[in-house]
């Protein structure tokens, strides 16, 4: 149940997104992109439901966002479990990883686990706040 009311904030957020680009940038990515160059850039009604959403994490997947946030590219399973202080169980890492995953905060690429720009640019402006 949760899952679904993840997913279905996510939606939200990524139509919120999409009618912005479509709204102020004339559909042009590269411009919306732009502007989030100097810092981050988040709707008042994203920021509400990616707070609400991470409000549910557990530690070890708030560890895990924090991390990812920080290093902004693809990071591999075994950097991932290398860099935590305390020692995690693999089992333990990969059911966070697969949580997040459901989510939809992250995401598995090539080269690792990633998150999605809006959720990294949320997770850092909270970082500094």
């Amino acid at each position: 149940m949760a899952h679904l009311r993840t997913s279905r904030c996510l939606l939200i957020i990524d139509n919120m997104v999409a009618s912005a680009i479509s709204d102020f940038f004339e559909g042009d990515i590269a411009s919306f992109l732009q502007v989030l160059e100097p810092g981050p850039f988040i709707f008042d009604e994203i920021r509400d439901l990616l707070a609400q959403q991470l409000a549910r994490l557990t530690l070890l997947e708030r560890e895990i966002m924090d991390w990812l946030a920080s290093k902004r590219e693809p990071v591999p399973l075994s950097e991932l479990q290398a860099n935590f202080i305390r020692p995690i169980a693999a089992g333990e890492l990969l059911q966070a990883l697969t949580s997040l995953q459901r989510r939809s905060f992250i995401e598995k690429v090539t080269a690792g686990f990633a998150q999605q720009p809006v959720v990294m640019e949320y997770v850092k402006y909270v970082k500094t706040v």
